[in-house]
C-alpha cells in the first residue's frame, strides 16, 4: 500500500497488508480497527515508512511470521509480535522512536536497532512475551503513570522478565510497576 495524497480511512475494519506499507498522506485508524500485516510467503523484508504517528498512528498492529522494518518512527495502541512456526520466523526492527499506549505481546524476535520505546498509554499496560536477550529493548522509558498500587493497579505489568541494553526510565516517581517474582 503506498498512500501519497489524499486520505485513507479504515475505521472499525481489519486491513490485511502483504507488503510494503508508506504512508505519505492521512491514513485513519480509529481504535476499533486494526491493522494487521502479512508477508504472504514472502521472502523479503517488508519496510513499513512515511508518517506512521498522531492521526496516521498505527493502532492495533500485529505482526505475522515474517521480517519486518520500521523506516519512519510510529506510534501504535497495541502492539503484536505472534509467534513464529517451526518453519517461519517473526523478526520487527524497531524504528528510532516507537510508542506503545496499549499491550506490547513479543513471541518473535524484536530487533531495537539502538531506538527508545515509549509505554505512553494512560490506561494499566501490560508487557507479555520474550523482552530479553536478542529482543530486548534499547531504552525503554515508562511515560504511563496512571496506576496507583504497584500490586492492586499498575501503571505497566511486566508478566515477564525484561531487559534493555541502554537506560530503562520510568519519568514520574509516581509511576507503579509490577515485574513478576523471576524476573
Amino acid at each position: 500500500i503506498d498512500s501519497t495524497s489524499g486520505a485513507v480511512d479504515v475505521s472499525s475494519r481489519l486491513l490485511t497488508i502483504g507488503g510494503h506499507f508508506a504512508n505519505n498522506a492521512t491514513f485513519t485508524t480509529n481504535a476499533s480497527s486494526k491493522l494487521f500485516f502479512s508477508t504472504n510467503a514472502t521472502s523479503s523484508t517488508i519496510s513499513l515508512s512515511g508518517n506512521l504517528t498522531d492521526t496516521s498512528q498505527l493502532r492495533n498492529i500485529e505482526f505475522l511470521p515474517g521480517a519486518y522494518r520500521f523506516l519512519s518512527n510510529a506510534s501504535t495502541t497495541n502492539f503484536t509480535v505472534k509467534s513464529p512456526t517451526a518453519t517461519t520466523t517473526t523478526t520487527v526492527t524497531a524504528p528510532t522512536l516507537l510508542s506503545i499506549a496499549g499491550d506490547y505481546t513479543q513471541n518473535g524476535i524484536f530487533t531495537h536497532n539502538s531506538g527508545t520505546v515509549y509505554l505512553s498509554g494512560v490506561t494499566p499496560q501490560t508487557l507479555s512475551g520474550v523482552a530479553t536477550g536478542t529482543s530486548a529493548f534499547n531504552n525503554l522509558t515508562i511515560l504511563n503513570n496512571s496506576g496507583t498500587d504497584a500490586q492492586t493497579d499498575p501503571s505497566v505489568i511486566f508478566s515477564a522478565a525484561a531487559s534493555t541494553t541502554g537506560p530503562f526510565t520510568a519519568t514520574l516517581a509516581s509511576t507503579k510497576l509490577r515485574f513478576p517474582a523471576t524476573a
